[in-house]
């Protein structure tokens, strides 16, 4: 049995998706250069990305044995894989990024990765979006962009101020 959350299409949806849903939000006052700015960041983002990677793959290991489980059980229950996987997104529409341990990442680097950018000039900014899935992708590590891309948004708020939370 294989993860295969999406499929390659629907993969290639919600990553769009999620790289350029926050773009709405610069009208609002958040800190981002946009997603069709390009953005290679600094040093100091590339370290950032090896401690975020250090953190997100075995989280993403364990997430994705919790949602191969899941499976297996409602297989077991529900008569085929088909059925299993058509109810599980009912009930965990985020699917394995829906585990409790999962976001709480996802929003620990979105928010250094922002606070890092206020250190910064504009022209070095990486907005978080592009720090936490496009440079996944750039780094080819399908089963982290997989489990990631399942999540239906960002796992964040704006303040009325433009401040991430």
């Amino acid at each position: 049995m294989t993860l295969r959350i999406l499929t390659q299409k629907r993969l290639d949806e919600a990553t769009r998706r999620l790289l350029t849903a926050p773009d709405d939000l610069i009208i609002c006052g958040a800190r981002l250069a946009g997603s069709q700015v390009s953005q290679s960041g600094t040093e100091r983002h590339r370290e950032l990305f090896r401690n975020y990677l250090r953190v997100l793959r075995p989280m993403v290991e364990l997430v994705s044995q919790w949602w191969l489980e899941q499976v297996e059980y409602q297989t077991r229950a529900l008569g085929t894989e088909a059925k299993a996987r058509k109810a599980l997104i009912i009930e965990t529409p985020a699917g394995p990024a829906g585990h409790v341990q999962f976001a709480p990442i996802v929003r620990e680097y979105w928010l250094a990765c922002d606070a890092l950018n206020a250190t910064l000039d504009k022209r070095d900014w990486v907005d978080p979006p592009k720090f936490l899935l496009q440079w996944l992708i750039d780094a080819r590590d399908s089963l982290c962009v997989e489990v990631l891309a399942s999540q239906p948004y960002w796992p964040m708020g704006l303040s009325k101020d433009g401040r991430w939370f």
